[in-house]
């Protein structure tokens, strides 16, 4: 080395950019010992005076912000105006409060009281009192008025709907950090997975502002949950509709991994965000402007000039011909600055305007400017990462979560095709080497040392005697060169733009951000062969992404594009780039609503758009305004709504009506087609719905179900005074005969003229765009947004934001009934019943205890006999079902032996024969079953199935079999179904009716329908449908990614519940179309390209994480059933996970309802559990050393509440903070656990 010339040394060795970064050895842990080393990095931070020192640091923020134009505090209530107008006409009554409070200070005065004659009565006095006395009452503290004059709610009076409705861009910084506080102390897990959604791309409102800023708010409040939950936006855990190459089914897929990093992940899946929102955290965070009050914009300017003008970037000069370098440049170009620093980062490397200006006249040597730059911000990022443990924390993880999925992608490299198709996107957005997020981070050294100790590294010119700094330099450029050949794979557009080869480019692969930005660049260079492309888009030939771009980019685009003749010397150049705009927008819109329609559809609704003057603003950083999200959700709902709702909409008008769009025409067509509709330029609100939609309906004398179901109202919710000439409610003073008219919401007026017309009013979604603008502008207004209704008002829904994601909650005939209304009806004459259960669940039955060591396992539900048989070991234990529903404990059947006197475990049974009979497997022996004659206890036959086949699992003959006589019964083995006969001399297996594959399909359940169908499941994920023995299966449903654990079949053959680990899939086996229209898969075979598509039943992400915060365990669901009995309707299916039984709706299920379950949560884990035969309100469940009957009408919906439970706790944990462990129970939030939820 030391001989070496200069020349020969590799470029990076010459590079004089600051690299040297401190290192912590915690990095090289194990992810549990990592987790724990940064929990107690943070929890060290939590000492009073620190405490005391963010508050007032945060203070002295939003006191700034108050001065600031961007932000602006809240100002007083308009409520208190309003309660000053109605004190300023309001009389002297009767002695007040105060007056007395005076007279008693006074005894002369209190002696003229007393004296005081009486007033003689006046009339018009007495009247006026009298009027006054009837003025209606509300909570003024809550009331507010729109800009336009309307009467609205402050709050909806749930802080969690409040946050979810005012999350979006114009929020100011104050008023956020109240919306989160009050959020946080009613349910943090549900504040978490607001924050989450607003950055979701697929599911939620897809804004990176809003999130940085809300986990500025986490930072500063609860740094541990941001920490453990910035793992989320990168990992694939939204499930999305993948296209499987055996067929052509479109199937929900999802695989499990014992990495804890990826078991979430689902195949095939979607992030909420993306890699690079981690750095974007990490670099606000190191510019000092990760608060709930900074706007992140400030540090993160994404705008590229260049770009999007389709031209090549020039660095910006003085008028002397000199760039502008280092600070300065970067501020004005990139966003590189700091910014104003303040705090923690105040004096360390900052420059002011004033500073740089003066030395920019003095004409400071360019690169002793940019060195400074660096080494200044070296610095910061040094002393941050030393000094503020949030900041260490959040570099460390974020540095652990990159190298982790790294180093598994730059193995995948080395792999074959399949392994290479695994290669996640970490490479594109991992930080390359003295770029933005390296600059200001250094986190490439930090990477680059987890990936690359140093004695990993072999070269000529490292040897063990050089200084760590060199080390690191040739760390990094292994971390750039295997960074760049994971991009290589990737087929990341930017680096065939860099280097200008236009023909590499794919164009089916660019993301639709990417084509967004790029797509001028693609008509410069490569116009032809982009021409084309797009040509085969229009087609239907090839794909264009567009997925995830917001509706208001494109119209924004639409509305700015021009229209018109061109003129001058480029003018049919001009021509021709905007028609290849078109086209691309055209292509990507019809991707977005594609999108939406694979999702599913909406039936019986339509759009109000408002397009008034106010919706023109704020415009916000990517050029758009509040009615470019109103125009582009109202068209995009048009284009997905059912006839006869389809390319419809409602505008906001004095006189509003019903437009109609062609939607067979171009975006730009279809747009302008709204353009010039009769807007009017109002927000009338009450107009849409008493002059157009109800006078309509009694016109035509229309039938409730005729009417529309709902109504989407995109809006900045500022709707104009209710007024008319046929109306008082121009009249405030006017309150005779209406009481509390004046000041009631135009929610409440509508609301009762369709109720005085005997409709119901249809569902109104009211969705926010800009209600909080005036903290956005600081124009002096009221930043909070206006609320048309509370959050217990039946039938509205509150939602707000720009993204199209929203609308799939909608989809598929989501609805807004409260989920206990339609079992309050049929159970009212239960409630003594309910009561009952709910008192003596806990006297219910149980084995007698005593030390045998085993626990409950198998359950066996008596149909002819109200008896049930629980296995415990070697011994069964048999219940009885007493008329007022309970289970009585009748007897023990200890010691089960086989006719030869072995001892045995069964491992599996099943009732026979008027249940008079047990069918037993045992657990050593898969080709015998065992008989035993439950009159006398005992096992009294042996049957050998078969010598070379074994019985994996047996079911009855047909679904009601064991009511009769009926001697034979099914099984199954791996690749076999068969029929056993016990009747047989020898192997009970009957030959004729066996069907073998000669492959090994892993058939791993079994179940039967009443007319002897039947469904065999396997541990492949597939489910194959028979309509008898002996021949091949009917339908073939095809595998569906998870092993299936247990399976049941409605009566009538027309429902299929497949149980797996994490999710139970509900199959309708009823063909709808084709020549097998309206016959069973049982009986014919679905078409190739109309086989059903599962609805997967799963658990929430929240849920799923709050029962694992209470338990500590994954879910693993028993195998679910439906209730039975002949004659009966299936109505609900059970299931149970953990300590939890938790029963489906299926009603709810069909109409598209979300989360359509209710929970019970016990103190042991359940074991077993069924539906009592015959009820759909009775659940047999067998506990580890228990087993109870529970009314149906004791489950509750999941809340926090219900999920902890009434778990009893032991006197040693009464006393304290937290209560059990995170992995045995109930767990208290302390001031340092961490919110997790894992999506």
């Amino acid at each position: 080395m030391d001989s070496s010339s200069e020349s020969d040394l590799p470029w990076f060795l010459k590079s004089s950019a600051p690299v040297l970064f401190p290192f912590d050895d915690a990095l090289r842990l194990p992810q549990a010992e990592f987790e724990e080393c940064i929990r107690q990095m943070i929890a060290g931070r939590h000492n009073e005076s620190f405490g005391r020192e963010v508050r007032e640091d945060h203070f002295a923020a939003m006191a700034e912000a108050d001065e600031s134009e961007t932000f602006t505090l809240v100002s007083n209530s308009t409520s208190a105006e309003i309660r000053q107008a109605m004190n300023a006409a309001k009389l002297p009554n009767h002695a007040s409060q105060d007056t007395e409070t005076m007279g008693r200070s006074s005894p002369t005065q209190e002696m003229e009281v007393e004296e005081a004659q009486p007033v003689q009565s006046n009339p018009f006095m007495e009247g006026l009192i009298n009027y006054d006395s009837e003025k209606p009452s509300r909570d003024l503290e809550n009331m507010m008025y729109t800009e336009n004059g309307d009467l609205a709610y402050r709050s909806s009076q749930d802080a969690l709907v409040d946050l979810f409705q005012e999350l979006e861009e114009v929020v100011s910084g104050p008023r956020l950090k109240d919306l989160l506080t009050r959020a946080w102390d009613e349910n943090p897990l549900a504040t978490l997975r607001i924050i989450f959604n607003s950055r979701s791309i697929h599911l939620g409102k897809s804004s990176r502002t809003v999130f940085y800023r809300c986990a500025g708010w986490l930072a500063q409040n609860h740094p541990l949950t941001l920490v453990a939950n910035l793992r989320w936006l990168s990992r694939p855990v939204i499930n999305k509709k993948a296209e499987k190459k055996e067929d052509d089914d479109l199937v929900l897929v999802e695989e499990e991994n014992d990495d804890d990093s990826t078991k979430f992940d689902v195949k095939n899946g979607v992030a909420h965000g993306y890699w690079k929102d981690m750095l974007n955290i990490l670099a606000i965070a190191a510019n000092d402007k990760l608060t709930v009050i900074d706007d992140p914009k400030e540090v993160l300017n994404t705008e590229n000039p260049g770009i999007l003008r389709g031209k090549s970037i020039k660095k910006p000069r003085h008028r002397d011909g000199r760039r502008l370098h280092g600070h300065h440049h970067d501020s004005m170009v990139r966003g590189r600055g700091r910014g104003r620093g303040r705090g923690r980062g105040q004096g360390q490397g900052s420059h002011s305007t004033r500073q740089e200006t003066s030395e920019l006249n003095h004409k400071v040597d360019p690169k002793e400017l940019r060195r400074e730059t660096r080494e200044n911000r070296h610095e910061t990022a040094r002393v941050l990462f030393e000094t503020d443990p949030v900041y260490r924390a959040l570099h460390m993880n974020i540095a652990w979560l990159f190298a982790e999925q790294l180093k598994k992608d730059i193995q995948a490299l080395t792999g074959d095709n399949k392994a290479k198709r695994s290669i996640s996107l970490c490479g594109k957005w991992a930080p390359s080497s003295d770029h933005f997020h390296d600059r200001h981070t250094f986190i490439v050294s930090t990477i680059a040392e987890i990936l690359y100790p140093r004695a990993s590294i072999y070269h000529p010119m490292l040897s063990p005697r050089d200084d760590h700094e060199k080390y690191l330099r040739f760390a990094r450029e292994q971390y750039r060169k295997d960074t760049s050949a994971l991009r290589k794979q990737l087929e990341i557009v930017e680096r065939d733009i860099t280097v200008k080869k236009y023909e590499n480019i794919k164009y089916d692969r660019v993301p639709s951000l990417a084509m967004n930005q790029y797509s001028k660049l693609f008509i410069e260079n490569d116009a032809e062969r982009f021409s084309k492309y797009l040509d085969k888009v229009a087609e239907g030939k090839a794909n264009i992404s567009g997925a995830t771009l917001l509706p208001s980019t494109l119209i924004q685009k639409v509305r700015t594009g021009g229209s018109g003749v061109r003129s001058g010397p480029n003018a049919l150049l001009d021509q021709k780039v905007a028609e290849v705009e078109a086209k691309v927008l055209d292509g990507q819109w019809n991707t977005l609503v594609k999108r939406i329609k694979d999702s599913g559809t909406m039936d019986s609704c339509i759009a109000v758009c408002d397009v008034s003057g106010s919706m023109n603003g704020p415009v916000f950083r990517d050029q758009t305004a509040p009615i470019d999200s109103a125009i582009g959700l109202s068209l995009l709902l048009a284009e997905v709504a059912k006839p006869p709702f389809a390319g419809t909409f409602i505008t906001f008008s004095e006189h509003p009506r019903v437009e109609e769009v062609d939607l067979t025409k171009t975006l730009k067509e279809k747009y302008w087609a709204m353009h010039r509709s009769e807007w009017g330029m109002s927000t009338n609100f009450v107009s849409v719905f008493e002059d157009l939609i109800l006078p309509m309906a009694l016109e035509n004398k229309l039938k409730q179900e005729d009417m529309i179901k709902r109504v989407f109202v995109f809006s900045d919710m500022q709707f104009n005074q209710a007024s008319s000439s046929n109306s008082h409610y121009n009249r405030p003073w006017d309150y005779k005969g209406r009481s509390s008219s004046s000041w009631s919401t135009s929610f409440e007026r509508i609301k009762t003229k369709f109720e005085k017309a005997g409709y119901e009013l249809p569902e109104l979604v009211f969705w926010n765009l800009a209600g909080g603008r005036a903290g956005h502008t600081g124009n002096g207004g009221d930043p909070t947004a206006p609320k048309p209704v509370k959050a217990d008002e039946d039938g509205t829904c509150l939602v707000s934001g720009y993204s199209q994601g929203l609308l799939k909650v909608f989809l598929e005939g989501g609805g807004f009934e409260e989920e206990e209304e339609e079992e309050e009806e049929e159970l009212e004459d239960d409630r003594a019943q309910e009561e009952e259960y709910d008192t003596d669940e806990e006297n219910d039955s149980s084995f007698p205890k005593n030390a045998d060591g085993e626990v409950n396992s198998q359950l066996a539900v008596g149909y002819k006999h109200d008896r049930s048989f629980v296995v415990r070991g070697s011994k069964i234990g048999v219940f009885k079902h007493t008329p007022n529903n309970h289970l009585e404990f009748s007897t023990n059947i200890s010691k089960v032996t086989t006719p030869s006197g072995k001892l045995m475990n069964p491992k599996k049974v099943m009732l026979h024969s008027e249940d008079r009979d047990l069918i037993l497997q045992n657990e050593i022996d898969p080709n015998k079953l065992y008989r035993m004659d439950l009159e006398y206890g005992k096992v009294v036959d042996e049957w050998n199935v078969h010598d070379d086949i074994p019985v994996v699992t047996f079911a009855p003959e047909n679904k009601f079999a064991q009511m009769t006589s009926e001697q034979t019964f099914l099984g199954v083995s791996n690749n076999a179904l068969y029929r056993v006969d016990p009747r047989l001399s020898g192997n009970k297996l009957v030959d004729a009716d066996m069907k073998q594959y000669a492959s090994k399909n892993d058939f791993s359940a079994l179940a039967t329908t009443e007319k002897g169908y039947i469904a065999v499941a396997s541990n492949k994920g597939d489910i194959r449908l028979f309509d008898r023995l002996g021949i091949r299966a009917k339908t073939q449903l095809p595998a569906l990614g998870d092993p299936i654990t247990g399976i049941d079949v409605s009566a009538d053959g027309r429902w299929i519940l497949g149980t797996t680990k994490n999710y139970i899939l509900l199959v309708d086996a009823q063909q709808k179309s084709g020549k097998n229209e309206g016959k069973l898969g049982f009986e014919k075979p679905f078409a190739a390209n109309d086989k059903p598509h599962p609805r997967r039943l799963a658990l929430t992400p929240e849920h799923v994480a709050q029962f694992y915060h209470e338990t500590g365990k994954s879910v693993d669901f028993t195998p679910a059933k439906f209730n039975t009995g002949e004659g009966a309707e299936e109505t609900s299916i059970i299931t149970a996970t953990g300590p939890y039984i938790i029963e489906w709706n299926l009603k709810r299920i069909l109409r598209g309802m979300k989360a359509a379950y209710k929970i019970k949560r016990y103190e042991e884990e359940v074991k077993a559990d069924d539906f009592k035969y015959g009820s759909d309100k009775n659940v047999i469940v067998a506990l580890p050393n228990e087993v109870n009957m529970v009314a149906k009408q004791s489950l509750r919906k999941p809340t926090r509440e219900s999920i902890i439970g009434n778990v009893r706790l032991s006197d040693s944990r009464r006393g304290s903070g937290r209560i059990g462990t995170r992995d045995s129970g109930r767990y208290k939030l302390g001031k340092d656990d961490i919110v997790n939820a894992p999506y």
